[in-house]
């Protein structure tokens, strides 16, 4: 996979692929460039942030100025802001969930394309203006400057200077900027999303719907922990992209948690890394009950990769090969967003028709 495009993706969202982190062959590995991105900016937790919001709010008059640490960087907001410009769909998801697409003035598709956001979602990402003539997928700090927008919100490596330009950059002119928390955490988990969130309602003052839809994704979550958990789970093999040597899911990727929580066991879990490179000799002696396709794009990367899979001989009898165990997922549904929860309900309902 290669690094320029999971960059890509990743700024999609996926995201950093034929989806993000992108092309080396048929496609990438999903956050192989946004782990390099992300090791020059500071790590953030929910105790980063501070805020001085109250409740909702219907008028300037009624707003109460909000601060917020945000990549190392502290967010003062004096009003809410009006005119958005958002780097990649899945942020524009969350956006549409709390009811903010008609603030939207620019969407940068990346990688992705609106198939891709959740049928529930998809009319409202629908409604914003995407920015046309890129050639990555990503605006110049150029381009996005002249659009005007009071706020810019992405995944945290789509603020680099090769990208959407740096942070700082946009700081200097006046806008605040937001990255995506769990695209620049050590070890990503669904706790950052719920966290962007949350800033996200006291930021537009629309705490309540912030609320609302966090119980909901975390309800999700707590009804699939409650059903009884088999002593020995299902164990899952992440197939990113790659012939020779597959690039695969490690113990500090969001994806290790995402399987984890489905009930299921990753492989890699012991590997100290998010994505990295691994020998089929190996994937053959850890013989996998159930592969997970990273799906870059459409349908057609999924079969392609599940007929390669096939074509290997040396595959032939690991379990989830012999038993036809394959499921997928898209890039932005194993990137940090409101996704999460539908793969991990997707996951489970599998794990558990497979054990």
């Amino acid at each position: 996979m290669k690094k320029n495009t999971l960059l890509s993706i990743m700024l999609s969202s996926c995201m950093i692929i034929s989806l993000a982190a992108c092309a080396s062959g048929n496609s990438t590995g999903p956050q192989n460039s946004g782990s390099e991105a992300s090791s020059d900016i500071p790590q953030a937790s929910a105790a980063e942030t501070t805020v001085n919001a109250g409740t909702d709010t219907s008028s300037p008059e009624e707003y109460q100025p909000v601060t917020i640490t945000n990549m190392d960087n502290e967010l003062v907001f004096e009003k809410a802001p009006e005119k958005i410009v958002v780097l990649s769909y899945d942020t524009a998801e969350i956006l549409a969930a709390l009811g903010l697409e008609d603030k939207v003035i620019g969407l940068a598709e990346a990688d992705s394309s609106i198939d891709d956001v959740l049928p529930k979602y998809r009319d409202s990402v629908s409604k914003m203006p995407v920015i046309g003539g890129l050639s990555n997928g990503v605006p110049s700090l150029e381009a996005v400057l002249a659009m005007g927008p009071d706020f810019v919100y992405g995944a945290s490596y789509s603020f680099m200077e090769q990208n959407a330009g740096k942070a700082q950059d946009y700081l200097d002119s006046g806008i605040n900027v937001y990255g995506s928390t769990g695209t620049y955490s050590d070890i990503p988990t669904l706790e950052d999303t719920y966290l962007d969130i949350e800033n996200l309602g006291k930021i537009f003052g629309v705490e309540d719907k912030a609320s609302e839809l966090i119980n909901d994704l975390k309800n999700r979550v707590d009804a699939i922990n409650s059903t009884e958990k088999s002593d020995k789970p299902l164990t899952v093999f992440v197939y990113d992209s790659e012939e020779d040597a597959p690039y695969t899911a490690g113990g500090s990727s969001l994806e290790n948690k995402i399987i984890e929580l489905a009930g299921g066991e990753n492989i890699y879990k012991d590997l100290d890394s998010d994505f990295k490179s691994v020998a089929w000799e190996d994937v053959i002696s850890k013989n996998p009950d159930v592969i997970l396709i990273n799906k870059y794009g459409g349908e057609n990367d999924v079969q392609q990769k599940i007929n390669f899979l096939k074509s290997m001989p040396e595959l032939a009898e690991v379990t989830a090969v012999k038993e036809d165990h394959f499921v997928s997922a898209s890039m932005l549904a194993v990137f940090p967003s409101i996704q999460n929860v539908e793969v991990i309900e997707e996951l489970s309902e599998k794990f558990n028709e497979w054990k």
